[in-house]
């Protein structure tokens, strides 16, 4: 679909996103070829970008940081509830089509960040949006969840991989 000129998939991929109406800003990265920042909903920012040395694959990452209400309670929970949860929902990412790590590790969860690649041989503009809203339905799922546990409270932060 595209030559091998990664300028030209940047540019691409960035009309994209502009006309979706979701592009907010390219970032300064020194790791990334090019690197976008979108909001596809208030307060809802992922990346968009394109790593150094693996020119043939668009990364899609974005992660959500537990608030210090939610972070408190989960941590305050007794530990055999707190497993329960985190197995709970280690299972349902799990089966997700986006890959997740859970920071700084999962004794003390803070934050989850979640990533999808997709290969520039098969890159539409379908699939980037569809990727896209994969990825925020997956942090959907972890501030919905604090919230059905913990109860609404400040929100849980947003927040591209990035930032």
């Amino acid at each position: 679909m595209f030559n091998n000129d990664r300028e030209d998939l940047g540019k691409k991929v960035k009309d994209w996103l502009v006309e979706a109406g979701i592009y907010r800003d390219k970032v300064p990265d020194e790791k990334a070829n090019w690197h976008y920042v979108v909001e596809i909903g208030p307060g809802a920012v992922l990346d968009v970008a394109q790593q150094k040395g693996k020119e043939d694959m668009v990364i899609i990452a974005s992660g959500i940081t537990l608030s210090k209400p939610h972070y408190d309670a989960l941590r305050n929970m007794p530990r055999s509830k707190r497993d329960e949860l985190l197995w709970d929902m280690r299972f349902k990412l799990l089966f997700q089509p986006c890959d997740f790590t859970i920071l700084p590790n999962e004794a003390e969860l803070q934050t989850f960040q979640f990533t999808r690649g997709l290969f520039q041989d098969g890159l539409t503009k379908q699939g980037l949006m569809d990727s896209l809203a994969m990825v925020h339905r997956c942090k959907l799922f972890v501030n919905w969840k604090m919230i059905q546990m913990f109860g609404e409270g400040p929100k849980t932060m947003d927040h591209g991989i990035y930032q």
